[in-house]
């Protein structure tokens, strides 16, 4: 056999390779598009909307706070994922996973869009899920340390808008006060060390 013999069988083989590759690729794509066609014909059985984002008495509550919220300038959020508020960095990863608890409501600043408060409305009754109950004590000091007050507030007392005006500037003020306060305190303390 001479040279071009091999060239021959070489070409030969390589146009068969690329012919069976092609249809190997060709077939793959189209299993692919198969099986998500299926899963995506599946999945309109299995996903419906949801009804009501917000229960009767969250959405009583949130028209008032709606009301009270842009009357102090804020903007009011029902239903606000934790990991939206704050960053935390830590090694343990189920503390990430806790970041995806949602609270009842968070006020925004109208002029930034950072938050200002969480409110969590409780009923007293056996089935509520407030806040402070559903979210374990990490995601409570996160909100806390990051410098987000919660305000922990009984529904019936939240329905006057008067009160839950109060309500809100107290809560906000009393966190600002201990913030200075700390500050202060962390001041002199290293003025101490310093001396």
């Amino acid at each position: 056999m001479e040279w071009w013999d091999y060239l021959i069988i070489a070409i030969v083989i390589a146009v068969v390779l690329t012919i069976c590759v092609t249809i190997a690729v060709a077939y793959h794509r189209s299993e692919k598009a198969y099986n998500s066609k299926v899963a995506f014909s599946r999945m309109s059985s299995m996903v419906t909307k949801k009804n009501g984002f917000l229960s009767e008495k969250e959405y009583a509550f949130f028209k008032v706070l709606n009301g009270v919220s842009s009357s102090l300038g804020y903007v009011a959020f029902p239903k606000v994922c934790v990991g939206s508020l704050v960053n935390c960095r830590t090694e343990k990863k189920s503390k990430h996973e806790t970041l995806h608890s949602i609270v009842d409501f968070c006020l925004f600043s109208s002029n930034d869009f950072s938050p200002v408060l969480v409110i969590d409305i409780f009923d007293n009754t056996l089935g509520d899920q407030s806040l402070l109950a559903e979210m374990d004590k990490f995601i409570v000091r996160a909100v806390r340390y990051s410098g987000i007050p919660i305000l922990k507030i009984n529904y019936n007392d939240a329905m006057e808008a008067d009160s839950l005006r109060k309500a809100i500037i107290d809560e906000i003020a009393i966190f600002e006060k201990n913030i200075l306060f700390k500050e202060k305190e962390d001041g002199s303390k290293k003025e101490t060390k310093h001396k």
